[in-house]
C-alpha cells in the first residue's frame, strides 16, 4: 500500500503543477490582452482629442487647440501630426526654440512627410539659422 500511495502522491503533484502552470499562462495571456485593450483605448482617445484640437485650430482658437494637442501627445507621444500641429501653433506665437523641438520630433516620427521638412526649414529660417 505504501508504494501505491507514493505513486498516487506523485500523480497528484504532477497534476497540481500542470494546473498551476496552465493557470499562470492563462493569467499572463489575460494580462497581455488587457494591456493591449488599454493601449488601443488610449490611442483612440488620443485621436478623438487630436480631432478636437483640429476643430479649435480651424476656428483659430490656438490656445485651446494647443491644450488639446498636448493632451493628445500625453496619450500618444508617437503621433507625428500632433507634434507638427504643436510646432505650427508655437511658430504662430514666435516661440521658435520650442517649435523646433516639436518639429524635429515630427520629422523623426514621419521622415517621409515633406511638410515636416518644410516646417523645420521655416523655423531655421525664422531663427536666421541657415
Amino acid at each position: 500500500m505504501g508504494r501505491f500511495a507514493r505513486i498516487l502522491m506523485l500523480i497528484l503533484v504532477a497534476i497540481l503543477t500542470t494546473v498551476q502552470s496552465a493557470d499562470a499562462q492563462w493569467r499572463k495571456k489575460k494580462s497581455k490582452e488587457e494591456a493591449t485593450k488599454s493601449s488601443q483605448r488610449n490611442l483612440l482617445q488620443a485621436e478623438v482629442i487630436f480631432l478636437e484640437g483640429e476643430k479649435y485650430f480651424m476656428i483659430e482658437d490656438y490656445n485651446k487647440a494647443l491644450i488639446f494637442f498636448q493632451k493628445s501627445l500625453e496619450l500618444n507621444p508617437e503621433n507625428a501630426a500632433c507634434h507638427y500641429k504643436v510646432a505650427q501653433i508655437l511658430m504662430l506665437g514666435e516661440e521658435y526654440d520650442k517649435a523646433l523641438i516639436y518639429a524635429a520630433k515630427a520629422l523623426e516620427l514621419g521622415p517621409d512627410n515633406k511638410y515636416y521638412y518644410l516646417q523645420n526649414a521655416e523655423i531655421y529660417s525664422k531663427q536666421s539659422n541657415f
